[in-house]
């Protein structure tokens, strides 16, 4: 907030955020009017010119990625995704451009005695401090559109998997933090990954990778779970949720990377006890928030929560009881988080589970899903072919009455050739 009062960009940009949330306020499904206010558009505007017109200089970095973290604020309030993208990987370039330049500098000093590196600590905290938002927006723009491929060094220094010295958390943020750097490292190699699996051209090098990856997820989980028995009851309401929903995020992480290399999705159905997991630490934090309303979902949130670990388990778990339970908190109410919507992601994977147990005899038209059990009481599961691969949901337009949705199966096997259809979800 300082910021806003001696820079114009950032004020204008504050001033637009501010006039959508109070006309949006309460609403999860606010109106494309409500989102397209003419004095916050203006503002917008405002903003975006103070900042073109004072591009610049180094010494006031901190200055456009403020500004690109609040007009991804905006955009995420008013639903557009393909602006909020274009304002996500131009912060992720100029922070690339940052650390490619520090590193210079730093090389440049370590010859030169007569160099000296130095740097403003007031705008270095505030870069490290947006560089943490950044960390969790890197996940958000490889999900939307991963054909794009900027990067941004992790802000919380690199695990070392092998490490003797035991690693101690003393609080969720920090927890978090790495979990996001983790966890974008870890997206980068399942992506890396996501066509070499299907004709056998998985490197030694992505193995390694992979490896050094799940020892430090090891290192991370026995980090978290030593902190929870030590501080849980001390933490606030806030940090309680906070922990819970990291624990989820690193789940999804861990079965996802964990099964990267695979092109079979029956992979997945080893996995139940951490699909569990997931759901009941779901089911945990709407508990809460219907005890504690300082802990209810918000129907907006900037930050990521419930809704990308839930949406990946009815995706991934075939489980019909666990699937159901993800399914019933995503529909239980209707909230947003960044560009994910609880309510579209419950009409999209309704669709996928419908789609994938329809071989099950009745299992459609039969909602408690006993069909979907054996009479020896044993869950039944969908066949390898009959299982989606990938479900794509087009980027809309904010307010659009419909959703297309493209589906990847492998109905002749997982090295034969793909199955494309098209399909549109009435919201």
């Amino acid at each position: 907030m300082r910021l806003s009062h001696s820079e114009p960009a950032i004020r204008h940009a504050v001033v637009a955020i501010s006039t959508i949330h109070e006309r949006a306020a309460g609403k999860c499904q606010a109106t494309v009017t409500d989102m397209n206010d003419c004095f916050a558009i203006q503002s917008y505007n405002k903003a975006i010119t103070c900042l073109t017109s004072q591009r610049s200089v180094e010494s006031s970095l901190h200055i456009p990625l403020t500004a690109c973290v609040l007009f991804v604020c905006l955009e995420f309030f008013r639903g557009d995704v393909f602006a909020a993208l274009r304002h996500i990987q131009g912060g992720l370039s100029i922070l690339n451009s940052y650390q490619d330049s520090k590193s210079e500098r730093r090389i440049s000093a370590t010859h030169s005695p007569t160099s000296s590196y130095s740097s403003n600590p007031v705008e270095g905290d505030i870069i490290q401090a947006i560089k943490s938002i950044f960390s969790q927006l890197h996940f958000v723009n490889a999900l939307f559109d991963p054909t794009s491929s900027p990067t941004v060094a992790p802000s919380g220094g690199c695990l070392n998997p092998f490490s003797s010295t035991p690693l101690v958390f003393t609080s969720v943020a920090q927890a978090r933090q790495m979990r996001y750097d983790l966890g974008n490292r870890a997206t980068a190699l399942i992506m890396s990954a996501s066509k070499a699996k299907y004709s056998m051209g998985i490197s030694t090098e992505q193995i390694t990778d992979q490896y050094l990856l799940e020892v430090q997820f090891q290192r991370w989980t026995k980090a978290v779970d030593e902190f929870m028995v030590r501080q849980y009851q001390h933490m606030s309401s806030q940090e309680q949720k906070a922990a819970k929903v990291t624990m989820m995020h690193a789940l999804s992480s861990w079965i996802n990377l964990s099964t990267c290399f695979s092109p079979e999705e029956m992979v997945f159905d080893q996995y139940k006890d951490k699909f569990q997991k997931i759901v009941e630490l779901a089911d945990g934090i709407i508990r809460d928030g219907s005890r504690c309303p300082s802990q209810a979902l918000n129907p907006f949130s900037f930050e990521l929560g419930l809704i990308p670990p839930l949406q990946f388990t009815v995706m991934k778990c075939r489980s019909p009881s666990v699937r159901r339970r993800a399914l019933a908190i995503l529909g239980s109410s209707h909230w947003r988080e960044g560009l994910f919507d609880s309510y579209r992601a419950y009409k999209v994977f309704s669709r996928v589970m419908a789609i994938e147990e329809a071989e099950l005899d009745d299992s459609q038209a039969s909602p408690d899903c006993q069909s979907l059990f054996s009479e020896a009481g044993v869950e039944r599961l969908p066949s390898e072919v009959a299982r989606i691969h990938y479900a794509h949901m087009t980027c809309v337009e904010y307010g659009a009455s419909q959703q297309p949705l493209t589906i990847f199966t492998k109905p002749n096997g997982v090295y034969g050739e793909w199955c494309i259809k098209q399909e549109i979800i009435k919201k």
